[in-house]
């Protein structure tokens, strides 16, 4: 009979000194990233009891964000310490369109830190916002966009004389901001399905130092084409094998996938 073997447990030192393979979140610090996408939809709503998004429909801005750099100028690093390139990470962030306004602590709230960054404009200050989103109630709780230019304008001259149209609610349309670029705060956080991911805390201005070149812009949009496709083959993939995205992330390779729709 063959002598049976030992089962060893590798030392920490062994589990560090080993590579590490897949996707991996980015060290938690402060990053400029340029806005590639803005989306309005209807999605539903988060459910406390729950706990899932199956709630009531409700608007909700989606915004894409593609990883630039880091403020600081150094090095972008994922957190098992391999070096990251410009406009191959990217970032999902759901922006409530109703909420413009500061929590009871004074902080403000995540669209309103959006809008000021972008515009650089201080966040405690008045805030203008190239044009507005009408919003009418409809049966059920629910709204749709408005997009007659005859209410819209009648809602507008109401709105410059600060009086209320009744079942009408306008809010900030961002959408016109795709294409800029604003500072963000990035921290990593516990995921129900893949452990720690990354997540958008807070935006910030981005450095008066910084610059973007002719060569970068063209490397942002080729990546975003590319990384759009491998959403597609992804979707159409798992759409063959009869089973929808998952809402969470989804590791495709070079790139990660957060499901948000």
């Amino acid at each position: 009979m063959a002598e049976e073997m030992g089962y060893e447990v590798p030392s920490k030192e062994a589990i560090d000194s080993t590579p590490k393979t897949g996707f991996a979140p980015l060290v938690a610090d402060d990053y400029i990233a340029k806005v590639v996408d803005i989306q309005l939809h209807e999605k539903n709503d988060w459910n406390k009891l729950t706990k899932r998004y199956d709630g009531p429909l409700v608007w909700s801005y989606t915004i894409v964000l593609s990883i630039c750099g880091l403020k600081s100028g150094d090095k972008i690093e994922d957190m098992n310490g391999k070096e990251g390139q410009p406009f191959t990470q990217f970032l999902y962030k759901d922006l409530n369109p109703y909420s413009t306004g500061f929590q009871p602590d004074g902080t403000p709230s995540l669209l309103r830190g959006f809008i000021s960054n972008i515009t650089k404009t201080d966040v405690n200050a008045g805030l203008k916002v190239p044009t507005f989103i009408l919003l009418k109630n409809v049966e059920g709780g629910n709204k749709e966009v408005v997009t007659d230019p005859i209410i819209r304008g009648e809602y507008y001259t109401k709105m410059a004389s600060k009086e209320f149209m009744a079942g009408y609610m306008a809010v900030p349309d961002i959408r016109g901001f795709k294409g800029k670029y604003v500072g963000c705060s990035i921290i990593t956080k516990e995921s129900d399905k893949k452990g720690l991911k990354n997540a958008i805390n807070s935006f910030g201005k981005v450095p008066n130092s910084f610059t973007i070149t002719d060569e970068l812009e063209a490397l942002a949009e080729k990546n975003y084409v590319e990384y759009q496709e491998k959403i597609k083959a992804y979707r159409e993939k798992k759409g063959a094998e009869g089973s929808s995205a998952p809402v969470g992330s989804v590791d495709v390779g070079e790139v990660e996938i957060e499901e948000v729709l």
